[in-house]
């Protein structure tokens, strides 16, 4: 069985869908009311998307977990992130 069969088999079990991501995050929230300083750029751009969103929970320093993801549950967290919607992950495997 792959990654993606084992998360569809999972929802299957359990009724639950895993996570397909939050669309059109960006417009969730209300933006912060504007501060005037003329002298200064920043401060008066507002923020209209959201920024490109990337996974860097496979990177190496996988060591440093108490129980270290093998490369089956490497490839499960894998296709769930790409089932969550996120077009760049970072991963990183020990030389």
């Amino acid at each position: 069985m792959n990654a993606r069969e084992d998360i569809r088999a999972s929802e299957a079990a359990t009724g639950k869908q895993v996570g397909r991501g939050m669309p059109d995050a960006a417009r969730k929230y209300q933006p912060y009311p504007t501060v005037g300083l003329t002298d200064r750029t920043w401060p008066s751009k507002v923020i209209d998307k959201a920024p490109i969103w990337c996974s860097v929970d496979l990177r190496d320093g996988n060591q440093a977990l108490i129980d270290p993801m093998g490369h089956e549950r490497k490839a499960r967290m894998f296709a769930l992130l790409l089932d969550m919607g996120f077009e760049e992950i970072e991963i990183g495997f020990p030389s």
